[in-house]
């Protein structure tokens, strides 16, 4: 099931890569993308990661992500891998533009802005849910993160 699931994944990835989604949409492009995945039937949930200052919640989640999204890629040709696991290649200054695109992080004040948007282009039946979990990333990280979506995020959204 987890192949499949990374299959769609990888798929739908790579039909509607960033760079295209820019293109056709211009700036909006991300938001057209996560409302995309939000409306598949068997798309993924967005990142969420909420933390004092942008810049430090990007370098906090960054490595996190992109093994996480690296591993979806791997997981199809993982199957009957003998051995050490491999480490995901390195991330180019075009790759983190484009992984970057599909997270929402940042300030509290950010990730409301940014869930917000989402919502007034999605329109009134729109459910968010948001991934808060990164394999491999500190606990407690993840509770403050957790902590400041549940405490200064949610109650600015309702």
């Amino acid at each position: 099931m987890a192949q499949r699931y990374a299959r769609i994944d990888v798929d739908f990835m790579h039909k509607r890569t960033a760079n295209r989604l820019l293109q056709e949409f211009g700036p909006a492009g991300p938001l057209v993308f996560l409302l995309l995945i939000l409306r598949s039937k068997d798309g993924v949930v967005p990142g969420i990661f909420t933390y004092t200052s942008e810049a430090n919640a990007w370098e906090q989640v960054k490595p996190y992500l992109h093994y996480m999204e690296w591993k979806y890629e791997d997981a199809v040709e993982a199957k009957g891998r003998l051995g050490p696991r491999p480490l995901p290649p390195g991330l180019t200054p075009d790759d983190e533009a484009e992984l970057r695109n599909f997270i929402i992080c940042g300030t509290p004040d950010q990730v409301s802005e940014r869930v917000a948007e989402l919502g007034g282009v999605a329109g009134p039946d729109f459910t968010f849910i948001g991934r808060l979990y990164y394999p491999g990333m500190d606990r407690d990280a993840m509770r403050r993160s957790t902590k400041l979506f549940a405490e200064q995020v949610i109650p600015g959204l309702r």
